[in-house]
């Protein structure tokens, strides 16, 4: 089974899409980041950041390929790094820069709590525009063969067109039809 691991920025539709179109007709997984970034004690009371947050979250991923046809995961900086560390290929998406209010008022709209709201708004061009960074110089340092650049990630931005993910996004990203470049970010 082919698996496709989106890496979105906060907002972008992760946990929508699963909770309303898992297993129609696709089977996906919405890998929660906080699940495994952070230590709990047997009340589910937050103890601190769990030092083994990457390792034991890129293993979830790692376990989860070709059982699911989606595993949505965090797009933090060092997941990003992770992925491309372990040879996962991924699509990395996120909001245009215009977008800021579009995603801070869906962030209060599904209950995000003021802290993540306030952290987000004082950061949302610094993370955005460390993305479109990274993208670019992952890019550059590229180099052709055969006249073709394999790259570890395909970038989606969402703007006023496509302004969340969806399920006619996953349905173009697993379309198999013949010449589709979707496939060139398939997981087996």
């Amino acid at each position: 089974m082919r698996t496709i691991v989106i890496s979105a920025f906060p907002a972008c539709g992760k946990t929508w899409t699963y909770t309303n179109f898992n297993g129609k007709p696709y089977t996906m997984l919405d890998s929660d980041s906080s699940k495994f970034s952070w230590l709990y004690d047997e009340d589910g009371n937050k103890l601190g950041r769990n030092p083994n947050f990457i390792p034991e979250y890129m293993e979830h991923i790692k376990e989860n390929i070709g059982k699911v046809d989606v595993i949505f995961v965090s797009s933090h900086k060092e997941v990003r790094q992770a992925l491309r560390d372990n040879g996962i290929k991924y699509f990395i998406v996120h909001p245009a820069l215009g977008m800021k209010e579009t995603f801070l008022t869906r962030m209060v709209n599904r209950g995000s709590d003021e802290a993540f709201v306030s952290f987000q708004r004082e950061h949302f061009e610094q993370f955005v525009n460390e993305i479109e960074e990274e993208c670019r110089q992952i890019i550059d340092s590229t180099p052709f063969v055969n006249g073709r650049r394999f790259l570890p990630f395909h970038e989606i931005v969402l703007d006023l067109v496509r302004p969340a993910i969806s399920n006619d996004l996953i349905d173009e990203l697993l379309d198999d039809c013949m010449g589709n470049l979707s496939s060139l970010w398939w997981n087996y």
